[in-house]
């Protein structure tokens, strides 16, 4: 798989529209090449006009289902050439324009066929820290936290069933079928995220995906979650389904392959919204796994103990100095932030 430095990524379109694992990423979005693109998407803000840009003009070309490959593949070169090359270094590109041709013809009529979706998506991330609201065609709303994903078809209001793929943190607020114009009573919300599937009809909660693990917490109404497990073979499968009620929540990780469903803990809260972040009886170790989560820094400390602490209240959670800063105080330690490596250093005071 061809990929560019994480250190220090240098793409520009042409490069993108030429390179297999980003063609792979948009093709399969849940592959690893996708989750490489995120990562390089969420690590360097400044490389998202051109990522974007790419992946638009890739998605976006025009183009009729009646058009046979050759002259499917030629077209699609053409306005890849007549929109990234510039006039002085066409007679560079010419050279190579037949090979690459052929190769779009192959990966563009694999994309054509395979995506079920129609070649349209709409992609919206958040950076690190970033909060950012999404509202949905029907009128429900997303809130995003930082470093995550939501991404849903150009054709989302004519599909069976409102269907988005999320990655990270969200606060979900769902309109209900039977309050749209011409609604259909079936046509559910459901959120896909890896083997994950929530189901609702109505409903108001919170979602948490993020590596191994995924966590749902429901404020009101009703929602299924599933997760389609892998067994021990290769062809083995099996689909867990719970039912979740208001205060309740169900976590599932891929450690222990399995879904736990339970009471909130109304004396452990960790609870984001767009003004702050609320921590009631939450450990330094979930406090700093909620960092790095949002903020993408990880850390290290003198003494595993202090982890155990307890931290409550209501802070900032766009601005990590000021919670740093605040954790400090309120914990009595000391956390240093090395921002070029992205790591926090804590010691006891």
């Amino acid at each position: 798989m061809e990929k560019f430095d994480t250190d220090e990524p240098e793409f520009n379109t042409t490069d993108l529209i030429g390179d297999d694992s980003f063609m792979k990423a948009i093709r399969y979005p849940e592959s690893e090449n996708a989750k490489y693109w995120n990562i390089i998407y969420q690590k360097y803000p400044q490389k998202r006009e051109t990522v974007d840009e790419a992946r638009n003009l890739i998605l976006n070309l025009p183009f009729s289902k009646d058009e046979i490959p050759e002259q499917f593949g030629n077209k699609i070169w053409d306005e890849i050439y007549r929109k990234t090359v510039p006039a002085k270094r066409k007679n560079f590109y010419r050279a190579w324009y037949g090979v690459a041709a052929s190769l779009f013809i192959i990966g563009f009529l694999a994309l054509y066929i395979f995506d079920p979706l129609g070649l349209s998506q709409i992609k919206i991330a958040t950076g690190p820290g970033e909060i950012r609201t999404v509202v949905l065609p029907d009128g429900s709303t997303v809130i995003l936290n930082g470093n995550s994903e939501l991404s849903y078809s150009k054709n989302w209001e004519k599909d069976n069933a409102r269907k988005v793929f999320f990655q990270g943190d969200g606060s979900f607020r769902i309109t209900k079928v039977n309050s749209l114009p011409n609604a259909s009573e079936g046509r559910k919300f459901q959120v896909l995220s890896g083997q994950s599937t929530v189901e609702v009809l109505g409903t108001e909660f919170t979602l948490h995906s993020r590596d191994e693990e995924m966590k749902v917490s429901l404020h009101s109404g009703r929602v299924s979650f599933a997760v389609n497990k892998k067994g021990k073979g290769s062809n083995e499968s099996s689909l867990d389904r719970i039912i979740l009620y208001p205060g309740e929540e169900a976590e599932y990780s891929k450690v222990n392959n399995r879904i736990e469903k339970r009471k909130e803990d109304r004396n452990q809260i960790l609870r984001w919204e767009k003004d702050g972040v609320q921590f009631k009886g939450v450990t330094l170790e979930k406090t700093l796994r909620y960092v790095k989560d949002i903020y993408g820094y990880d850390y290290v400390l003198e003494n595993p103990s202090l982890l155990n602490r307890k931290i409550t209240g209501k802070f900032s959670n766009t601005d990590l100095n000021a919670f740093i800063k605040t954790i400090e105080s309120t914990l009595g330690m000391t956390i240093d932030i090395n921002e070029k490596k992205k790591v926090l250093t804590i010691s006891a005071q």
